[in-house]
């Protein structure tokens, strides 16, 4: 049997398997308050011992909301992942939230109608985008506080643990990335410096819930929101080192060739797909989680690479039963990308068979 189908240890958990729910964005939390609709759809994809990270989650009014992502900072939003959480625990599922701040990103309609910051003051291409406010040390202590109390939020709606979103061009991002992070003060130039920020946030989050229920992900190689780096793998093996010097439950990197950066992952039998497995010997004790292009095809491989688990994210939207499909060999069901984020609806969200 593939190790792929062998438990692992996260932080404060115990996973039967290594086949993660990667954080999916779907649009379907009305008012920023998860409802019926979430519940539902995480339940259905929950089984016993299975790790959920759920959907990129906003931590306060400013950290840039698009129409209908969920939040974590008002009583109100609490209150619904509150019966979320409790769907996917009646299945015995691992329920992770995924804490984002848009930075850059955000566009003041969806941000409290205030321009969004970053790490230096270079908007991303694009006429929907601004350019942002160069963070000064008042605005990284709130967003510090940010972070922390959503965390604290979250664990307070029952959540097992959070993902601090470290990717994809969003704020944390924004400052590891040498091609937006071009500060002259402490914060910039050496990946030294520009690690410091997104690591106080991460020892902030730390100290108020617990290493053992915090997870990170990171995304070395996607250009996604203009966010490049000079020497990726360099980079991002320095700050490999510090995740794992705080023992923290997993860290999680997106490959190179996912869809997210540039649909490479159309390459998914080659041999040398996995690149986050380079990664590995910068985190020896830290779970390695990879993310992109992995599916039933190809799910024969995992034990060729240094990995602990991988995540699989748009054919856990098509097959709610995806770990007992794969595990038990049966076909998967196609997913329809032109209902991934359609606001509201349970079409293409909580529809698709189960055998």
């Amino acid at each position: 049997m593939s190790k792929v189908f062998t438990p692992l240890s996260i932080g404060d958990y115990e996973l039967s398997h290594r086949i993660v729910m990667a954080p999916l964005t779907r649009y379907r939390a009305p008012n920023g308050i998860p409802g019926e609709l979430m519940e539902e759809y995480y339940k259905q994809r929950s089984s016993s011992g299975s790790l959920i990270i759920a959907e990129s989650t906003a931590i306060s009014p400013t950290s840039g909301n698009p129409l209908n992502t969920p939040r974590v900072d008002t009583p109100e939003s609490i209150e619904g992942w509150k019966k979320v959480v409790e769907a996917v625990h009646s299945e015995g599922g691992i329920f992770f939230c995924q804490l984002n701040h848009y930075g850059r990103g955000a566009v003041p309609s969806e941000n409290g109608n205030v321009l969004p910051i970053s790490s230096s003051s270079i908007a991303i291409k694009g006429e929907k985008f601004y350019k942002p406010k160069e963070m000064d040390e008042s605005d990284m202590k709130q967003v510090i506080e940010d972070f922390t109390n959503a965390a604290e939020a979250a664990i307070k709606a029952g959540f097992d643990g959070v993902e601090l979103h470290g990717a994809n061009g969003y704020l944390l991002d924004q400052f590891v990335r040498d091609n937006v992070n071009v500060r002259t003060d402490q914060y910039g130039g050496s990946i030294e410096n520009r690690c410091k920020f997104p690591l106080q946030v991460l020892d902030s989050v730390i100290a108020r819930i617990g290493k053992g229920k915090v997870g990170y992900r990171i995304s070395p190689w996607d250009p996604y929101q203009d966010c490049k780096d000079s020497k990726p793998l360099e980079h991002f093996a320095y700050f490999c080192e510090q995740l794992e010097k705080r023992n923290i439950a997993y860290v999680h990197s997106v490959e190179e060739r996912s869809d997210a950066n540039g649909g490479r992952e159309n390459d998914s039998t080659s041999s040398d797909r996995v690149t986050v497995s380079a990664l590995k010997k910068y985190l020896p004790s830290t779970p390695l989680i990879s993310a992109g292009g992995w599916n039933d095809r190809n799910l024969s491989t995992f034990d060729d690479f240094e990995l602990d688990a991988i995540a699989i994210g748009r054919f856990y939207i098509s097959n709610p039963d995806l770990i007992k499909r794969l595990r038990d060999k049966l076909p998967l069901s196609a997913y329809n990308r032109a209902t991934f984020y359609q606001p509201l609806e349970p079409k293409g969200y909580i529809d698709y068979p189960v055998i």
